[in-house]
């Protein structure tokens, strides 16, 4: 009696465990800094430099399941973003976060070196109201 009893409460313990698994899918952690590479292999010892590198690694794996989720660290620092991000439609079930409680900066636009402004007149009977 007791060992039917054992056998039964290991096969429920062993589909609890299969259902957990197949619930929470598989996740991948991917890091990008400043200071990285996107040579590198997205560690967190060998960080991506770019977001658009870690977007594109999420984009050709393979998710043949649909469970695959991915987790995009940001390192601390400022972010310069010269380019528009495209999120494409494969590219799913993505968080990207900064890493632990590290300060993340986004910086857009174009710097104009001082040596490229000057003053101009403009002609003020144009614009009189």
């Amino acid at each position: 009696m007791h060992k039917k009893y054992f056998e039964q409460k290991i096969k429920f313990i062993f589909l609890g465990c299969l259902l957990f698994l197949s619930v929470t899918g598989v996740s991948q952690e991917l890091f990008v800094a400043p200071n990285g590479n996107d040579t590198a292999d997205g560690s967190i010892n060998a960080p991506f430099e770019t977001i658009e590198k870690a977007l594109k690694v999420v984009a050709s794996s393979t998710r043949t399941d649909g469970e695959t989720t991915f987790t995009v660290f940001l390192r601390e620092g400022t972010y310069t973003i010269d380019n528009t991000i495209h999120l494409e439609k494969n590219v799913s079930n993505i968080t990207l976060r900064a890493y632990a409680n590290e300060k993340v900066v986004f910086s857009g636009g174009v710097s104009i070196p001082i040596s490229k402004i000057q003053k101009t007149e403009l002609p003020t009977s144009e614009f009189q109201v």
